[in-house]
This record gives C-alpha cells, structure tokens and sequence, in this order.
C-alpha cells in the first residue's frame, strides 16, 4: 500500500471512527486525486516534498478530472488524454460521463483536505524560518484561499432528494405489513412478526436497516422501560454474517411506543 494514503487514513479517519463505508469512500477520494494528478501531469508526491505550492489553476486542473470514476480516470490516466477547459468538452470527446454535482463536491472536499495534510506533515519535517517550512506555509494559505473560491464544503439541497412516505403511503404499509393482514404478501408467522418490527423501528424510530440488523435483544433492548441503545461495536467472532452490520453514526438511546413494544415481544418468543 501507498505509505502516506495509509498514514492519512489511519490516523486521520480510523482514528476518529469512522464507519467503514466513510473510510472507504474517502480512500477512493484520494485514489481518484493521484490518479487525476498523474492525468494532469501533476506529481504531486514531488511537489509537496520540493516545497512547491500547488497553483489555483492546477488544483482546478486536477479537480476537473476528479469528477470522473476512478475506472475512468485509469483510462484517461493511460489514454494519455489532455483535459480542455471544459469538463463537458472532454467527456463528449472520450464518451465518458462525469459524476452528480452533489458526489463531485464531495469528493473534491475529501480531496483538499487530505492535500492539506499532506502539506501540514512536510511542514512538521521543517523548522521555522526555514525556506521550506515557508514556502509549505504560503502552500497552504493558498490551498485555504482555494477552498473559498471553488466554494468547497459538505452543502446539501433538498431538490429532487427522495422524501419520506406520506401520511398515505405509511397507512397502507402499516395496514399490509400487519401480521393478520390479507394482503400481506410475506408467508409464515415468523417472517411476518419480523418484517411488522423492522418496519416500526424505521418509520417511528427513523434507524437505519444496518442499524436494525445490529440490535442485540440481551444488550440493546430493555422492554420493561421501552428503551434501545443504537451504538457502534466492534465485529463479533460468532457473528456468521460476512459483512456484519453496524450503526453509522454516534451512539444513542431511544424510547418506543406500546405498539412497537408488543411487536418486540411477539416476535422474541420466536
């Protein structure tokens, strides 16, 4: 493995937990980035290790190249493509097509903050005044100055994002989820009693499916107060599951209703 992406994500996102998926996602931020730096010509191992600052116009340059698949970008990186000033120009001319705007700035954040690491640890190799150590300091002013002008950040919209049911669509599936339903379309009382509980715990709770599927009636579920602990574990030996699931985010407690509860119970005594 590559030493400073190693480096980065261990000490930088395993260290503060993160869920796997994250982790990876970012990984391939910074597969993209070196795959895009070498499609733009940019050695950017070199340029941090020379103290050279990376120029707005080269960071835009490898920022347009990031929008495509990092299986595109190993095609563009051994086509030997030269990217023009327009992202759209180039991927009518190789037929490639680059990613959604909201996953691009995504990745673009993930990138500019792992270069800034990178500029932050040569720094820390340095003493100041050194002509290194400053010339990496005016690298990452500029790197910070650049973050505004291509208005980098984790921003969301909420046009033409999925919804929650509505009020409707949430009676029907209640009505057909029901284990005594006619049109339940799930055989056998088991699955039937499991399917009402997942479903309860995702509208009324809002817990994710691998959020569910980690629950431990013994550890998480306490029925006489109506409580469940959401939290993340650590992969258990007797789990046969290949991908074990797991919470995402921070541990919580929540309570449930009289509803859910019963559920709960009926479907335990199975």
């Amino acid at each position: 493995p590559l030493f400073d992406p190693t480096v980065y994500c261990l000490a930088q996102l395993r260290s503060r937990n993160l869920a796997a998926n994250t982790i990876r996602n970012r990984a391939y931020s910074i597969l993209a980035l070196l795959l895009a730096s070498e499609a733009a010509g940019i050695n950017l191992t070199d340029r941090v290790g020379e103290a050279k600052p990376l120029t707005l116009p080269e960071f835009q340059l490898i920022s347009r190249y990031c929008r495509f698949s990092v299986d595109d970008l190993r095609l563009l990186a051994s086509s030997g493509y030269a990217l023009s000033s327009a992202t759209t120009k180039m991927a009518y001319i190789t037929g490639l097509k680059p990613m959604a705007a909201a996953t691009f700035r995504i990745r673009l954040d993930d990138v500019w903050a792992y270069v800034v690491w990178l500029y932050e640890m040569a720094m820390s190799r340095h003493k100041d005044p050194s002509p290194e150590y400053r010339r990496l300091g005016d690298g990452l002013k500029r790197l910070r100055r650049y973050r505004k002008v291509l208005k980098l950040g984790r921003r969301r919209t909420t046009i033409g994002q999925r919804e929650g049911l509505s009020p409707e669509a949430k009676d029907l599936l209640l009505q057909a989820i029901s284990p005594d339903s006619s049109i339940n379309p799930f055989k056998g009382t088991f699955c039937r009693s499991r399917n009402l509980v997942v479903v309860l715990l995702g509208l009324k709770l809002g817990l994710r499916p691998g959020e569910i599927l980690g629950l431990d009636a013994n550890d998480d579920l306490d029925l006489v107060e109506r409580t469940l602990m959401v939290r993340r574990r650590a992969d258990d030996p007797s789990d046969r599951r290949p991908e074990q699931p797991n919470a995402k985010t921070r541990d919580r407690i929540l309570r449930f209703d009289e509803e859910t509860a019963r559920a709960i119970e009926t479907y335990l005594k199975y």
